[in-house]
């Protein structure tokens, strides 16, 4: 965020407490720019707009209300705002993606229903197509595709409709990946990790140490531990419940343990469509 828009980037729950604590300064000069808007609660949303709006600062909300639920309980303003406000603006034409016809594809399945949906499903090739390949394979069923990828050295993204799925995933590649045998302590979601696992740091937490990777200096900035941080779990101490987990990243290394390995650290083989 830093380096794309020249200012540092923050969640919405952090800028909130910040500016609550009067540790953020916000004026007529400041511009807010909430991305990913949709997904924002109502409370946590009218409370940024009224910080805003006292301090006299312009707020910009970007999203799509076709795109994702908000995360809490309580969300829809933006959907709202979206058609009450009479200066909203709406982009007509896909800049993201190359080819026409992802684009027309990719606004088919925004609408998701009736002649656009379909359209949508028929513009997919084959699965014998040569059009088809190198693209992406969705609904399948059968968990013997997934350790391919890591098997060949490549990164998989697998994203699931629900924590329940997700859940089911995380077993499978834990046990394909891991030694059965090996010793395991317990983590959020009635899960146990073991060296060599994927986890995923769920809450930021500043008072976790993060140690510099042998490649870096200890003068060099390292972040903390955040949400979606993705771990490899690289030691485990089973008569204290905590691990020694190294960052995917730039191989920063922590060691995590108490509340926060039991509440907030998941297995991160794969994860929900909001949290990837």
């Amino acid at each position: 965020m830093r380096g794309g828009a020249g200012d540092r980037g923050l969640t919405v729950a952090k800028a909130l407490r910040l500016i609550e604590d009067d540790q953020l300064q916000v004026d007529r000069c400041t511009v807010i720019v909430v991305d990913e808007a949709s997904m924002v609660g109502t409370a946590e949303l009218r409370r940024l707009i009224e910080a805003s709006t006292a301090a006299r600062a312009k707020m910009v909300l970007v999203g799509d209300a076709y795109q994702l639920a908000p995360v809490k309980a309580g969300g829809g303003m933006f959907a709202h705002l979206c058609g009450d406000l009479p200066w909203s603006q709406r982009l007509s034409q896909v800049w993201r993606m190359r080819d026409p016809g992802e684009r027309d594809a990719s606004l088919a399945l925004r609408s998701a229903r009736g002649n656009r949906l379909r359209k949508a499903v028929g513009l997919v090739p084959p699965p014998r197509s040569p059009a088809r390949r190198g693209r992406h394979r969705h609904g399948c069923r059968c968990h013997r595709c997934l350790p391919q990828g890591p098997r060949r050295g490549k990164d998989a993204a697998i994203l699931c409709d629900t924590c329940e799925i997700a859940d089911a995933i995380n077993q499978r590649l834990r046990d394909h990946f891991t030694d059965p045998d090996s010793v395991s302590v317990s983590v959020s979601r009635d899960q146990q990790v073991r060296v060599g696992d994927i986890v995923l740091s769920r809450r930021n937490d500043t008072k976790l140490i993060v140690e510099p990777a042998a490649s870096q200096r200890r003068r060099d900035r390292i972040d903390q531990v955040r949400n979606g941080n993705c771990w490899r779990v690289i030691g485990v101490d089973f008569r204290r419940g905590h691990v020694a987990a190294e960052r995917l990243t730039e191989c920063a290394r922590a060691v995590v343990g108490g509340d926060y390995l039991r509440e907030h650290v998941t297995l991160g083989y794969a994860g929900t469509v909001a949290s990837g």
